[in-house]
């Protein structure tokens, strides 16, 4: 450390520079969008309700420019704009650092829309595309959900993949968008200067700036509406008010509360399909006492707030998104890794607050609140778990059938800062310390420590299917793939314990009915299916959408042998997305989840 600070001091000395978070050498894929310049740092828009957008850009400043700057913008249903929706103008100035922030009202719901910037000279935004949601549940919603997203610890190649899906409607960064460090362990992206610390309002500021130097940040935020909520690298520090500030100056989300910077919890309806109650478990927790020793992760305040609305919704799901993992981690049983007396993998998580872990569970039990889910981040992990408020008591939980459990949690990966391998722990010892801890927590039905990525959510009225989805880190890469797909049904409470194969390579139970799909992702409209092993006769295939809607159907004859191969070509135009594809001959019926890109 003490030579990174000399380093600092001598380039800060020979440049003349006036503040640490200006750098003076970029690392690999990082600049702005001069082909738009003023808008340097790009578009971007979010917390999106089924009429209303908020839209974000920011326009830097020309030397010396003191006064307020005029932007004006345009809303439209194509990028040629000539199906302009709404148009008007708005201020940037020095106050909030050149950003402009407004929500755009009385919008139609379930529409794709365009929209642009544009400065008195005539200078244009890149041009982004947005969406608002549905206004009922007939439409089957997608929804990226990722966090823990570190600049320096690698690409943000998760990100890209993240803008290029077009059935996305909503994209969750569950906190720790920015960091405030770097860890000395993953320095794979650093400028010089090195990096330090951000306390004052301009430090953050630079910061948020910074990372919107990276392409494929931008390209997310351009491409896909998107809302988040802070952690403890965002907003944690000396100068909390200061943080905080230049996150609500450079995310495109609206305030719940004008009158309380720090209040982020609120929460989003997504038609009558979901209601997303966004936490804050950072920043209210330990203002209560629940009883002598125990505090509170939420307060009372934010807890009374998120049992009523669990209580009067009405939606179909109910989601919960966290910035911290919630159900139990057990340590207890795996190698000793952890201080003296640890019995939990993480306490300053909601491990750490096990009274109020389980008096929300016991609303939800003694309410007979259905369709749960927490998204939760920051453990830099894959994780799937089921919610139990004891799961470790087989009396109170069985791990086979999910009885005992009251919602499921989804925990994607990271996008880029580490995880176990990454600590210092060998992926192969990493991945079996991994399988040793499903063995000690059955609750835990799926688990993967080293890869990096994010989450995808396919939300119908009778089901939520979930994807883990991975990307490198390390270098720039355009691929991505699979990890697991998994199905929580509407009234179960528990993930289902049906395995959903991912491609070929997967196996499938002897005398299944079930047909593989191969390659899955579908690329170009073309793939092949393995039938069953007992497909004898003649059978039928049927591809459905996710809100069951048919897309074809063909009839085959007779297949003599078992695993014959059909060829499929999908039908031309056939938008990205995730179907089913139904088989049925005399012996039965059978389904496979096809992803198609």
């Amino acid at each position: 450390m003490f030579q990174r600070i000399s380093l600092f001091v001598l380039l800060s000395m020979a440049n003349g520079l006036l503040s640490a978070q200006v750098p003076t050498a970029y690392p690999a894929r990082m600049w702005g969008d001069s082909a738009h310049a003023p808008f340097l740092h790009g578009v971007a828009s979010g917390d999106p309700t089924d009429s209303s957008i908020v839209l974000w850009t920011r326009a830097t400043p020309a030397p010396g420019q003191t006064g307020g700057l005029a932007i004006d913008w345009e809303l439209a249903l194509d990028t040629a704009f000539a199906q302009l929706v709404r148009s008007g103008s708005a201020s940037a100035d020095a106050v909030v650092d050149w950003t402009v922030k407004f929500e755009v009202t009385g919008l139609q719901p379930d529409t794709r829309y365009f929209y642009r910037f544009r400065t008195p000279l005539n200078d244009y935004s890149a041009i982004g595309r947005t969406k608002t949601f549905p206004a009922d549940n007939s439409s089957p919603l997608k929804v990226a959900v990722g966090s823990c997203s570190s600049v320096y610890s690698g690409f943000f190649n998760a990100y890209r993949r993240i803008s290029e899906r077009g059935d996305l409607d909503l994209m969750v960064h569950l906190g720790d968008y920015v960091y405030d460090f770097v860890d000395e362990n993953e320095e794979i992206r650093v400028p010089i200067p090195y990096p330090v610390e951000p306390v004052s309002l301009a430090e953050w500021r630079e910061r948020h700036k910074y990372y919107l130097y990276d392409p494929d940040l931008r390209e997310m935020r351009r491409m896909q509406p998107m809302t988040a909520i802070w952690d403890n690298h965002d907003v944690l520090s000396d100068t909390i008010a200061n943080a905080v500030q230049a996150f609500w100056e450079y995310l495109p989300i609206r305030k719940p509360d004008v009158a309380d910077q720090l209040r982020i919890y609120r929460t989003l309806r997504l038609g009558t399909m979901a209601d997303l109650f966004l936490l804050d478990v950072d920043l209210y927790r330990r203002r209560d006492t629940l009883a002598p020793g125990e505090t509170s992760i939420l307060g009372n305040i934010q807890y009374d707030w998120l049992t009523d609305g669990l209580s009067q919704s009405t939606s179909n799901w109910r989601i919960i998104g966290s910035q911290c993992m919630f159900s139990l981690w057990s340590v207890l049983g795996l190698p000793p890794l952890f201080p003296a007396g640890q019995t939990v993998f993480d306490p300053s998580a909601w491990d750490g607050f096990q009274l109020d872990r389980a008096r929300l569970l016991n609303h939800l039990q003694a309410n007979n609140i259905q369709n749960c889910m927490v998204i939760s981040g920051d453990a830099h992990i894959s994780m799937a778990a089921d919610l139990a408020i004891t799961p470790l008591d087989s009396m109170t939980y069985d791990s086979a059938s999910g009885y005992g459990s009251l919602g499921v949690e989804f925990l994607p990966s990271s996008i880029t800062r580490g995880n176990l391998d990454e600590s210092g722990i060998s992926p192969n010892n990493a991945n079996a310390l991994g399988q040793l801890s499903l063995n000690v927590n059955p609750h835990h039905h799926y688990m993967e420590v080293v890869q990096h990525g994010y989450g995808l959510l396919t939300i119908i009225p009778d089901s939520i299917v979930a994807e883990y989805w991975y990307s490198p880190v390390l270098q720039v890469s355009n691929s991505q793939v699979l990890g697991r797909r998994m199905v929580v049904r509407n009234g179960e409470n528990r993930w289902a314990r049906e395995y959903l194969p991912t491609g070929i390579s997967e196996s499938v139970a002897p005398g299944s009915l079930q047909p593989v799909v191969y390659p899955n992702p579908v690329v170009n409209g073309e793939c092949w299916v393995r039938m069953p092993e007992r497909a004898r006769g003649d059978f039928s295939l049927r591809l459905v959408d996710q809100a069951g809607r048919l897309i074809f159907q063909q009839h085959h004859q007779a297949v003599n042998a078992s695993g014959t191969p059909v060829f499929l070509r999908l039908p031309a135009g056939l938008p990205a997305g995730s179907y089913v594809l139904h088989f049925s001959n005399a012996q039965g019926k059978g389904s496979a989840s096809v992803l198609v890109k």
